[in-house]
C-alpha cells in the first residue's frame, strides 16, 4: 500500500483493482527479487527497488507473488498429506483475496468455500463450531452459514426514527415494495436497501446495500463519484440468481459471500457491463437464501429476463456500513441514494422531503408551548389561584400572537 501511494488504513482493495490495468512480465517486474525483503526493514529496499514503476504494475507484482506462493504451499500440503480432495475451505484476511481464490479454484480444480467473515474478527464464531464439532463428533452444518446474524429492526421502530426527521413516506407490503424498488433500479435511480438482519462479514449482501442497474454503465459512474466518493477504477459486485449465474459464469460454483472471482461468458457482458471489471471478472453474490432480497430479483427477472442487480455497500467509502435506521437516513438525507427502502417503507428525494403535518409556524409553537406552560402551573401546588393561572395564560398568549 505505501508503495503504490495509498492509506493504509482504508484502501486494501484498491491493490487487487488497479493491478488489472499493468501487463505482466516475469523479467521485468522480478516479483521475487522485490518481495523477498518481507521484514521490518523493508521500506527503504522496496522503496528503491520499485522506484520508477507505476502504482499498476507494483500491483500486479505484488499480487502475483502472492498467487504463486499460496498454489506452490497448497500443492505440496495436498501431496505431502496424499490427500485426494474436491472441496477446500479457506479462511483467514489473506483469502479475502479473490483472484488468489479465484485461481486456487480453478488451477487445483477444487471447489473453493470462504466464509462470509474470514478475516480475524468471526474467531469467535468459529471457535464456537470448532467446540461443537469437539463435543459432539457428528455435529456437521445443515447448509451454508447464513450470513445475515447482525442486528434488526421492526417497522414501528424504523417509524420512529423517520418521524423524527419528519420526512415523508410511504409505507408498502412486502410485494408493493419489491416491486416498486424492481420499477426504481430499472428506471436508473440508486437506491438504499436496509432490510432484516444485517451481515456478518465485509460484504454487504442485500441487508445493508445500495442497489443499481447493472445493465446502465452510468450507475457505476454514479455511485463511484457522486456517492461513493472513491477511485474510478473500484468495481462493484452483482447480486445474481443461480440460475442465471450458471449461464453468465465460466466454471461455475455456488459462491454467497462475494468471496471468489468469475470470468463472464462473451455473450452475456452486455447485460450486466457495470458489474464486469476490466479484466473481464466479477465477485458475484449468488443468491439461494429465500427472503425479500432474494423476491427483487425474482422480480427483476420477470421484467429483464435476468435477476441481476449491481450491490454495493451502504455506507460512504472508508467508514463502515449503515448499522442503524439512524446511519441509513442520515445517508440519504446527504444525498448518498435517491430512494431510501428501509422496513416497510419507501423514502424518495423527489417527493416533498418533509411531511406536512409536522411542518407547524412559529405561531403555533409558541401556542403550544404556553399550553405546555399551563399545564405545569396546574400540576403545581403552589399555584393554586385559578384566577392567576388564567391571567398568565392569557398574557403569555398575547404575547405569542403580537409577536
Amino acid at each position: 500500500n505505501k508503495e503504490c501511494n495509498f492509506n493504509y488504513n482504508f484502501n486494501n482493495n484498491k491493490i487487487k483493482n488497479i493491478l488489472d490495468f499493468s501487463s505482466y512480465t516475469p523479467d521485468k517486474h522480478r516479483p521475487h527479487k522485490i518481495f523477498k525483503y518481507m521484514n521490518r526493514n523493508l521500506n527503504f529496499k522496496m522503496k528503491k527497488i520499485t522506484t520508477g514503476y507505476f502504482q499498476a504494475e507494483i500491483s500486479k507484482t505484488g499480487q502475483k507473488f502472492c498467487e504463486d506462493f499460496s498454489i506452490e504451499i497448497l500443492k505440496k500440503k495436498i501431496s505431502k498429506k496424499n490427500l485426494d480432495i474436491k472441496n477446500i475451505c479457506l479462511s483467514g484476511g489473506f483469502f479475502q483475496n479473490i483472484l488468489i481464490n479465484e485461481r486456487i479454484k480453478t488451477e487445483l480444480d477444487l471447489k473453493v468455500y470462504i466464509p462470509p467473515g474470514p478475516s480475524d474478527f468471526t474467531l469467535a464464531a468459529g471457535g464456537g463450531l470448532y467446540c461443537n464439532f469437539r463435543k459432539i463428533k457428528k455435529f456437521r452444518p445443515k447448509s451454508y452459514l447464513s450470513p445475515y446474524l447482525g442486528p434488526s429492526y421492526n417497522n414501528k421502530f424504523i417509524l420512529n426514527e423517520i418521524k423524527k426527521y419528519a420526512l415523508s413516506y410511504n409505507g408498502l407490503s412486502n410485494k408493493k415494495l419489491v416491486e416498486k424498488a424492481s420499477e426504481d433500479i430499472l428506471n436508473g435511480r440508486i437506491i438504499g436497501w436496509f432490510q432484516g438482519k444485517a451481515e456478518v462479514g465485509a460484504r454487504a449482501l442485500g441487508a445493508r446495500s445500495v442497489l443499481a442497474d447493472p445493465k446502465n454503465l452510468k450507475s457505476k459512474s454514479k455511485i463511484n463519484q457522486i456517492l461513493k466518493r472513491r477511485d474510478w477504477f473500484m468495481p462493484f459486485a452483482p447480486s445474481i440468481l443461480p440460475n442465471d449465474a450458471k449461464k453468465i459464469l465460466e466454471n461455475y460454483q455456488f459462491s454467497p459471500y462475494m468471496n471468489i472471482s468469475f470470468r463472464v461468458k462473451e455473450k452475456f457482458k452486455k447485460l450486466i457491463p457495470s458489474a464486469i471489471h476490466v479484466d473481464n471478472s466479477l465477485r458475484p453474490q449468488i443468491v439461494k437464501e429465500k427472503g425479500l432480497y432474494k423476491n427483487l430479483l425474482l422480480e427483476i427477472k420477470k421484467k429483464r429476463g435476468i435477476g441481476c442487480v449491481l450491490n454495493t455497500s451502504f455506507n460512504v467509502h472508508g467508514l463502515p456500513i449503515v448499522s442503524s435506521p439512524e446511519n441509513a437516513i442520515n445517508l440519504y438525507l446527504k444525498g448518498m441514494v435517491d430512494v431510501l427502502y428501509i422496513g416497510n417503507y419507501r423514502l424518495d428525494k423527489r417527493t416533498k422531503r418533509y411531511s406536512a403535518k409536522k411542518l407547524l409556524s412559529e405561531k403555533n409553537l409558541k401556542i403550544n408551548m404556553n399550553r405546555k406552560y399551563l399545564n405545569t402551573l396546574k400540576q403545581n401546588k403552589e399555584f393554586n389561584n385559578i384566577k392567576l393561572i388564567k391571567i398568565n395564560y392569557k398574557k403569555n398568549k398575547l404575547r405569542a400572537e403580537n409577536d
